[in-house]
């Protein structure tokens, strides 16, 4: 097996791409990011892309490192995470955390036991798929995509977000680059009641055969009205309207209320995911 370290997604092994779309949902943050890379090669700076094959140039683990974001692994066979880990153990020994599916992160974990004991925060999250919509309860609220006027508030609304979830926030000019251009793209939806902004949600990462739904967000003032669900039955909606095949989204499994919520609009858990910070 030999490990593949790319700066550029056209450099990764041809079957890289194939490898991660097996499994586009559990797989949907690498391909995510690869196809903003190929988009934006600047749109991270300092990663790295990883990709474990074997002699017939197979893809059989992944990974990429996009500071100051820990590593994020995918990876199929008990071998490849053994190898893939003494290999990024060589390559990258400082590790700041570690992200995927559980299993994969665990098995990686016994091939790098010293990283257990380093351990400071440990955040669990639920993949879920949606195939169709399940119409919820009526609110007033009217969807429609946020326009430049919006921006001074999306911005807000991203940096309280990222606190409630207790995610890395952009630095401001990135950020600020982030709203505009998902603005400018029309992937960034509100609710409103009249004409005050009440939730938000984004039309996300671009798949195969599925998008991603992220930046759920409902004020607290706003919140316990239905307008979340709304919202997100509605964008999905959008979603499968344009010929997409499913939505997904991830959650905080300890919110008891956003997973209810998903669930009650037709959104199935499929696999727990795990980050650990070290």
């Amino acid at each position: 097996m030999k490990l593949c370290i790319a700066e550029d997604p056209k450099d990764l092994p041809n079957s890289t791409q194939s490898f991660l779309e097996a499994n586009e949902l559990s797989n949907n943050i690498p391909l995510g990011i690869l196809n903003r890379l190929r988009n934006n090669p600047k749109a991270y700076q300092g990663f790295k892309l990883y990709s474990l094959i074997d002699d017939d140039d197979r893809t059989l683990a992944y990974g990429h490192w996009t500071p100051p974001h820990p590593l994020a692994l995918a990876a199929a066979t008990q071998p490849a995470i053994t190898a893939f880990a003494k290999a990024i153990r060589q390559e990258n020994p400082q590790l700041s955390g570690i992200s995927g599916p559980k299993d994969c992160i665990e098995r990686f974990l016994e091939e790098w036991p010293e990283l257990k004991p380093k351990i400071t925060r440990t955040e669990r999250m639920g993949a879920y798929r949606l195939d169709k919509v399940v119409p919820p309860r009526p609110s007033q609220a009217v969807i429609g995509p946020a326009v430049e006027s919006d921006l001074d508030l999306v911005l807000r609304w991203r940096h309280a977000f990222d606190q409630d979830c207790q995610l890395i926030s952009l630095p401001d000019e990135e950020a600020k680059s982030w709203a505009i251009d998902r603005i400018a793209h029309q992937e960034i939806y509100l609710a409103r009641v009249g004409n005050v902004p009440v939730s938000s949600a984004i039309a996300g990462r671009i798949l195969k055969t599925g998008r991603s739904v992220g930046f759920v967000y409902t004020p607290p003032e706003h919140r316990g009205c239905g307008y979340a669900s709304h919202l997100v039955a509605d964008l999905s909606q959008r979603i499968l309207n344009e010929g997409y095949q499913f939505c997904c989204l991830f959650t905080q499994l300890e919110n008891l209320t956003s997973n209810k919520i998903y669930q009650n609009i037709g959104y199935q858990w499929c696999e727990e995911f795990v980050h650990y910070h070290f």
